[in-house]
């Protein structure tokens, strides 16, 4: 039926010529979308005015499950049914926090600091702190979360109000930073534990439009 619907699709655009744009249903985490999508669109869009990008967010996804998506952003180790599975480069992932919370903290020892720290876990990211504390060699106990958020976007909202530290990739952090509502207070670093793809629905992989949207997905510095 969803391939029907596109080649009707496809022979309307055929007889209204330009004056019909073509669709494709993106589908991202809440935070890819609000942190990294949503500000590239205008740019995809002044390149590519007879395409209109329609955007959907989810928490937490690893299948299309018959939903109405051309591509789907989604973090995992891949291994899904989709045929084709593009890896997207992300930054690695930083302790930060708001600059007042960053100034009652202190700086060392940082393994002392950490442990006593108001922790926002991120669902989904649990074995963070105990994967930073592993690669610094520190021994101390993994830091009490202090409260939970699903998303790093919700995250990041949570620090910018004053209080609180957590583990968010830089990729999501980089405005919050550059702006100044939240700086990272200690030169520690830890790798994804896994990574984003780019997901094409089979139905949609091949199409002109989708193609296009992909390589520039791909090509931008995240």
């Amino acid at each position: 039926m969803r391939k029907s619907f596109q080649e009707m699709q496809a022979a309307t655009d055929g007889l209204f010529g330009d004056q019909q744009k073509s669709v494709i249903r993106l589908r991202c985490s809440i935070s890819f979308a609000a942190l990294i999508v949503a500000p590239l669109l205008r740019d995809f869009c002044a390149l590519h005015p007879q395409i209109e990008v329609e955007l959907s967010t989810t928490v937490w996804a690893d299948r299309m499950n018959g939903a109405h998506i051309d591509l789907d952003i989604r973090y995992g180790e891949g291994g899904w049914t989709e045929r084709h599975i593009h890896p997207m480069p992300v930054d690695s992932a930083v302790v930060v926090c708001h600059p007042d919370y960053a100034a009652t903290l202190g700086q060392t020892p940082i393994e002392a600091v950490l442990a006593k720290a108001a922790i926002v876990q991120i669902g989904g990211s649990e074995t963070d702190w105990d994967r930073l504390f592993q690669i610094c060699g520190f021994h101390g106990p993994r830091p009490a979360h202090w409260i939970r958020a699903d998303s790093s976007l919700i995250a990041l909202q949570i620090l910018s109000a004053g209080h609180g530290c957590a583990i968010i990739s830089k990729s999501f952090a980089r405005r919050h930073l550059e702006d100044g509502r939240l700086v990272a207070p200690f030169d520690l670093e830890i790798p994804m534990g896994a990574n984003f793809k780019l997901v094409e629905h089979d139905d949609a992989a091949g199409r002109a439009d989708v193609k296009a949207l992909v390589d520039w997905l791909l090509r931008q510095t995240l």
